[in-house]
């Protein structure tokens, strides 16, 4: 977890890779931070560290995907894609400690 400066404002950065497998991140070329906002009241972005991220989609039709116990932050499936790539519930990453964090006011 830390800090960075987006678009002049701080933005909490929660490392994905530590979350989901107890890892960081590696520098690769295709790690990424990605910028995301929760679907919630508050308007707050926080950024998420990812490995082998290689493209972007848009999204038109999804299916169930497959559940892992203690992995909630695991979505839908994207149907039309040919890898079927798994969505990411970024809200269900946070712990309460992060989400209170990243709901707060800025400077409060």
């Amino acid at each position: 977890v830390g800090l960075v400066t987006f678009r002049g404002q701080l933005l909490p950065v929660v490392d994905l890779g530590l979350l989901a497998r107890g890892e960081p991140c590696r520098p690769l070329r295709s790690t990424r931070l990605i910028v995301v906002q929760p679907a919630t009241d508050s308007d707050r972005r926080f950024g998420l560290i990812a490995e082998r991220v290689l493209d972007t989609l848009e999204i038109d039709a999804t299916v169930p995907g497959l559940r892992r116990p203690g992995a909630a932050w695991l979505g839908e499936h994207v149907s039309a894609a040919r890898e079927a790539p798994q969505l990411v519930e970024p809200a269900a990453l946070l712990t309460a400690e992060l989400a209170a964090l990243i709901a707060a006011e800025p400077g409060g």
